[in-house]
């Protein structure tokens, strides 16, 4: 992976920002970096690719979704040092993100499992199950969506039987 990284890191500092190889390769460095790490270097300069796509063009799908991405990350690092109202924040601003990406190029399975995820945090679990449910009727064999509802309607306290499944 390291190989891989390198390699994206130098063909944004040498392709001109005028060639779209230059921004696929931020794209997908950003998207090894929010896989991969949680390192707060790694996140700003995620952060400042994001800005970049988005100044570039304001529409830009990938600007969104990844900008949803680093903020659900962000998000879960709040959380889990107890910093409710900023990991809250940082998942609205997330699902905005979300949608903002889902509305330029829709149904997207990433996308839309990121929406979910991040509805489903924020309690809304209609929705979410809607979501989820729109996945796996595009692809049957798209196991995580299955996991996902499955987890979604056990934390709920309403176990899927054949009629809800």
């Amino acid at each position: 992976m390291t190989e891989a990284v390198n390699a994206f890191r130098r063909a944004v500092e040498l392709l001109p920002v005028t060639e779209a190889d230059h921004w696929d390769a931020v794209v997908k460095l950003s998207e090894i970096y929010l896989g991969v790490t949680r390192e707060k270097a790694y996140l700003d300069e995620v952060d400042l690719y994001c800005e970049a796509l988005l100044k570039r063009d304001p529409n830009s799908y990938d600007g969104h979704r990844l900008t949803g991405d680093l903020d659900y990350a962000r998000a879960t690092e709040r959380f889990k040092v107890a910093m409710r109202d900023e990991g809250r924040a940082l998942l609205d601003k997330a699902i905005a993100e979300y949608r903002k990406a889902e509305s330029i190029k829709a149904g997207q399975v990433g996308v839309v499992m990121q929406l979910a995820r991040a509805l489903a945090a924020e309690t809304q679990y209609a929705e979410a199950e809607t979501l989820y449910r729109s996945v796996f009727a595009k692809d049957k064999t798209f196991q995580y969506a299955y996991t996902e509802l499955y987890r979604l309607l056990m934390f709920q306290g309403s176990p899927p039987t054949p009629s809800r499944c």
